[in-house]
C-alpha cells in the first residue's frame, strides 16, 4: 500500500472541519456530510436535469436547454435557468458555486429564492445580496467578468457574508428563507444572467470563516 503525500492530493490537507466536506477516493470526490442540502456536481448535468449528488434527491430542472459541456452548464442570460422547487433550506444557509460571469447585466440573478437573491449589482463585476427590503447588501466586486470565480455566501439571523476568491464582505440581512432555489434567474425565469457554472453546493447551516475558506479552496481546485 502506498501513502499519498499532501501534495498529491492538496484538498485532503485543507478540508478538515466537521462541517466542511471531506475529500475521499482517487478522484477526490466531495463526500456529502451532515448539513449538506444540495450538491450539483461538476460534469453530471444531462438533458433537462442536473442531479443532486447529496443524497437528498433535490435535482435541478434545467429550463430552456442551457449549454451542457464536459464540466460546465452555461445559461444564455435570456431564456435559460435552473430551478429546484423545494431546496430544504431555511434562512440559515451556506451557498457555494464555481462560476463565470460571461456577461454582466444590472440586477441579473446569479442564484435566488422567492425573496433573497444574489445578483449582479450596481456595476460590473459586483455581486450583492438582495432581500425583502430590496437593498443591496454585502456587495463584493472580486469576481471579474469572463474569469471563473469561487463564491461562498453565508446567512444567519441578521448577518450575511459574501466570499469571492477569498475576499469577504459582510453586512446586514433580513434572514429570508431560501426554500426554493434557482440558478441564473428566478424560478419563473425573470432577471436572467449569462453565467457559466461548474458546481453548486448548498448547506442548511451557516459556515464559519474557516469553513468558507476551506470550501473556496475546494471550488478553486475544480
Amino acid at each position: 500500500m502506498s501513502l499519498r503525500s499532501p501534495l498529491q492530493n492538496p484538498l485532503r490537507s485543507v478540508l478538515r472541519s466537521p462541517l466542511a466536506p471531506r475529500v475521499t477516493g482517487a478522484a477526490g470526490a466531495l463526500t456529502p456530510i451532515a448539513g449538506m442540502a444540495i450538491w450539483l456536481r461538476k460534469g453530471t448535468a444531462s438533458g433537462a436535469s442536473w442531479p443532486d449528488a447529496s443524497g437528498n434527491a433535490r435535482n435541478m430542472t434545467l429550463v430552456g436547454s442551457p449549454t451542457i459541456g464536459a464540466s460546465t452548464v452555461t445559461f444564455n442570460g435570456t431564456t435559460q435557468y435552473g430551478t429546484i422547487a423545494a431546496s430544504g433550506l431555511t434562512g440559515t444557509v451556506s451557498i457555494y458555486l464555481r462560476f463565470k460571469q460571461v456577461a454582466w447585466a444590472a440586477s441579473a440573478r446569479v442564484v435566488s429564492s422567492s425573496l433573497p437573491r444574489l445578483i449582479q449589482s450596481a456595476s460590473s463585476p459586483n455581486i450583492a445580496l438582495i432581500d425583502s427590503d430590496a437593498t443591496p447588501y454585502a456587495t463584493n466586486g472580486n469576481a471579474e467578468e469572463r474569469d471563473f470565480a469561487s463564491l461562498g455566501f453565508a446567512q444567519s439571523g441578521g448577518t450575511s457574508v459574501i466570499n469571492i476568491n477569498g475576499t469577504e464582505t459582510a453586512d446586514d440581512a433580513a434572514g429570508d428563507s431560501w426554500a426554493t432555489f434557482a440558478l441564473a434567474a428566478s424560478s419563473a425565469g425573470a432577471s436572467p444572467s449569462n453565467i457559466e457554472v461548474v458546481e453548486v453546493v448548498l448547506y442548511n447551516v451557516a459556515h464559519s470563516p474557516e469553513e468558507r475558506t476551506q470550501m473556496i479552496a475546494y471550488l478553486a481546485a475544480l
